[in-house]
């Protein structure tokens, strides 16, 4: 089967029991909301570029791989990996493995995905490892083309200066302790002067994934309770400068001791 037919076969929904697993999200619903909307964008998308003129020469394959399997002291970690062969263009008849996290959406949609892998480790399986893999760089055909670009472009420039080297400088990706310290004391300050409808919102939606399982709570999606967190701030007396931002950004990826913490703070 190709590519395409696996994503024909399996919904959304039934791959997102795979991927929701591979990101590890239990306690995180706003986190798993998000990533289930940019796959679902990236499935439709995938099944948008089928083409019968696409080429369906390369193959690929889904195989088991096992870290610290040399090591009998330890428990192994294993994982699906993934990559494409491609016959080599000497017409040896020789197959080449790439990554293919940098192919293009265009490339991988109508490759054949191997018999023995598919028989091995089952369609549903192999065909949410493949969208997790070219996913990597990115949810949409032109993130991954831009990811490709650029590694070309790295790749002509370390031909072109082999003596260049590059310094990374680690601390650009770290947020400087004061600053954090004045957003968390900012955002603290708000909620406990937060308007009460807006306390409760917040309160319903994080409780929600705190109670325990036999306690009945309000089902609510994220965009619902943001739209109704809006409307409650825009009819206060606050200001509402950046305030749904940092809401958003509050929300978004907590953990089941984060949220405890926040009903703790909003004195609840």
């Amino acid at each position: 089967m190709t590519f395409y037919e696996l994503l024909r076969k399996y919904s959304i929904e039934e791959l997102w029991y795979i991927l929701s697993m591979r990101h590890n999200l239990h306690g995180k619903p706003i986190k798993a909301e998000c990533l289930f909307k940019l796959y679902q964008s990236a499935y439709n998308e995938l099944l948008s570029l089928h083409s019968p003129d696409n080429t369906a020469e390369n193959i690929l394959i889904c195989e088991l791989a096992d870290v610290g399997k040399n090591n009998k002291n330890i428990a192994t970690d294993s994982y699906i990996n993934c990559y494409m062969l491609s016959p080599n263009e000497d017409g040896s008849g020789e197959m080449s493995k790439y990554a293919i996290s940098f192919i293009t959406w265009l490339e991988l949609i109508d490759c054949h995905v191997s018999e023995e892998s598919l028989a091995k480790y089952g369609g549903l399986l192999c065909t949410a490892e493949l969208l997790l893999k070219i996913t990597f760089y990115g949810y949409t055909a032109k993130q991954t083309e831009n990811a490709v670009k650029k590694l070309q472009e790295i790749a002509a420039d370390a031909v072109k200066n082999p003596d260049k080297r590059t310094k990374l400088n680690l601390n650009i990706f770290r947020k400087d302790p004061e600053e954090t310290a004045a957003e968390e004391s900012a955002i603290t300050q708000w909620l406990l002067n937060a308007p009460e409808l807006v306390k409760q919102l917040i309160l319903g939606h994080i409780a929600s994934d705190v109670v325990s399982r036999d306690e009945v709570v309000d089902d609510i999606s994220v965009d619902e309770v943001l739209k109704r967190m809006n409307y409650a701030i825009e009819s206060s007396s606050c200001k509402r400068s950046d305030i749904c931002g940092m809401l958003h950004s509050m929300l978004r990826g907590l953990d089941e001791d984060e949220r405890v913490l926040l009903l703790q703070k909003l004195n609840y």
